[in-house]
């Protein structure tokens, strides 16, 4: 990671510990860094039913539940 980003968890991921949140925001600037992303904005979908969206633009990592993304607006995998 080259670059230092911010991460916001909602409440729904409270059960999740620093070490772990760290981890995904890594691992989630390692696929946007890999993917080249061109836009500001990438959606992560985790296996335990995590949001991760990455704010690249504004140095942004942002996780939450499935529920809650579903609940504010965000993309699901079955829109595509």
């Amino acid at each position: 990671m080259k670059s230092t980003f911010r991460l916001v968890c909602s409440d729904g991921v409270s059960f999740l510990t620093k070490e772990e949140r760290s981890a995904i925001a890594v691992e989630a600037v390692k696929w946007a860094e890999k993917l080249q992303l061109k836009n500001d904005v990438m959606i992560l979908n985790d296996s335990r039913g995590l949001k991760i969206v990455v704010r690249w633009h504004k140095r942004e990592i942002w996780v939450m539940t499935e529920e809650e993304a579903r609940k504010g607006g965000l993309p699901s995998p079955s829109d595509n």
